[in-house]
């Protein structure tokens, strides 16, 4: 089980983007698909609210968390589950609590098992008229500092003291139809989150990773007052951790594969050398078990090109997506030779 863990204020959006998230991965992006192992009806009627122009706004969206909430969702590749996603909902607010408070007790064992994390900003944050009132109203009303002593926490290892890896991050804008137009600016979104979130943006200390992807999103153009539910990047931060998974799981497929491959070569010289010398059956008897074939081969090679297909098109979709590696903008190219490897 893979599990996500999302952390933001109260009132940052952050669980009507998880019905957003699932609004659009349910149809399936790139062959994965995203559905609630539970409780469908109740997901499917929350998405189906959220697009229901005739409702009041405070109908329309679900009731904002202010406790930590767990959800487990399928993925499936081309229909085939390959993994369950437990995402857990947490709110920022809670990190004021005391270090030894229970919830922040399960926050840091959370992080520790964490595969992703999500960190929300809310959109209107960005609207004041000079960069510091920005970086206060982030810091002061948007969670930032308590955000910033759970990054600390998390990036320390309880036991020894070390810095440690921290997982892979995503600094998601939402509400980003009420960013105002000239603040739309991708340079300069990110540099204000430099400046938030230093910690993911510093070169860590025996260049432990610090993996940090930027993405704004929205459900749709003014729907806060009452528009229609049009998602733009939604579905992105979770291709993020999908992306990552699978330029991992390419690398196994070509690991397997050049198994295979020389697995068969040395089944066909020994075949060859049967054939050529008869007196080496008792010396080579034939192999018991299972033995790789060329249609098992075939089916390997035929899945690894289609996995890279779908990898390549969900980088290029990912691409208007800024990527920072220990606090350097690297391509998302470099993601795919470090966790899969050159072919």
């Amino acid at each position: 089980m893979s599990r996500i863990l999302i952390c933001a204020n109260t009132l940052s959006g952050k669980t009507t983007f998880m019905y957003g998230t699932f609004h659009q991965m349910m149809k399936g992006i790139y062959g994965f698909t995203l559905t609630p192992k539970y409780h469908f009806a109740q997901f499917n009627r929350q998405c189906k609210r959220i697009g229901d122009t005739r409702l009041p706004l405070n109908e329309r969206f679900p009731a904002p968390s202010d406790r930590i909430e767990e959800y487990t969702f399928i993925l499936k590749y081309n229909l085939k589950t390959i993994d369950e996603i437990q995402w857990i909902d947490y709110p920022g607010n809670l990190v004021e609590e005391d270090e030894e408070n229970p919830d922040n007790v399960r926050l840091m064992e959370y992080m520790d098992g964490a595969d992703c994390l999500f960190l929300c900003v809310d959109g209107a944050h960005f609207n004041h008229d000079t960069r510091n009132g920005i970086i206060n109203a982030i810091n002061c009303d948007g969670g930032g500092m308590e955000l910033n002593f759970m990054l600390n926490r998390a990036a320390v290892d309880r036991k020894t003291g070390n810095d440690k890896d921290l997982p892979p991050v995503c600094l998601i804008i939402t509400k980003y139809d009420l960013v105002e137009p000239d603040k739309r600016n991708e340079e300069f979104l990110v540099d204000i989150l430099k400046e938030v979130f230093p910690i993911l943006f510093y070169p860590s200390v025996g260049q432990k990773s610090r993996l940090v992807s930027v993405c704004p999103v929205t459900l749709g153009r003014d729907i806060g007052q009452g528009g229609k539910l049009e998602p733009r990047n939604i579905e992105k931060p979770f291709c993020y951790l999908t992306f990552l998974r699978m330029a991992a799981a390419l690398g196994q497929y070509r690991q397997e594969m050049e198994q295979m491959k020389t697995e068969l070569l040395r089944r066909r010289a020994r075949e060859e050398a049967h054939r050529s010398h008869r007196l080496l059956k008792r010396l080579l008897p034939q192999r018991p078990g299972n033995q790789v074939t060329e249609e098992e081969l075939g089916r390997m090679v035929e899945a690894c090109c289609q996995l890279e297909r779908d990898l390549m098109d969900m980088k290029r979709s990912l691409q208007n997506m800024e990527l920072f590696d220990n606090g350097k903008q690297i391509p998302w190219d470099r993601l795919i030779e470090t966790r899969a490897g050159k072919s």
